[in-house]
């Protein structure tokens, strides 16, 4: 007997009769199943897709009532922190040669 669609050998179609479909144990059915939700990544569970749908929507919350004048501090946060330490490295030059003009002791290490 062929599968379902199959010619039989004689190269005559199958009857309708034998072609519906015959039940399935719903033991093996139930198994079957369980054995799907076993083997199913945790990526495709529908607790993560919620937790990430919760986590993304929490973000656009955040960033939709966020100010946007404080994004623009924090997207410059770099290069303030770079001219600070700038600032901090003039400061002590300033003082060190001030130091070297001022007092002329014998310390200095620049040419007169």
């Amino acid at each position: 007997r062929g599968s379902v669609g199959e010619l039989s050998s004689e190269g005559e179609d199958v009857p309708e009769e034998e072609l519906e479909l015959r039940p399935i144990d719903p033991v093996f059915q139930k198994r079957v199943k369980e054995r799907l939700v076993h083997e199913r990544g945790f990526f495709l569970q529908t607790t993560v897709y919620v937790g990430v749908f919760t986590v993304l929507l929490g973000f656009n919350l955040l960033f939709h009532l966020y100010p946007a004048r404080t994004i623009g501090d924090l997207v410059n946060l770099a290069p303030m922190i770079d001219m600070a330490s700038r600032r901090v490295f003039h400061t002590l030059a300033l003082a060190h040669l001030s130091r070297e003009l001022v007092l002329g002791d014998g310390f200095s290490r620049l040419a007169k």
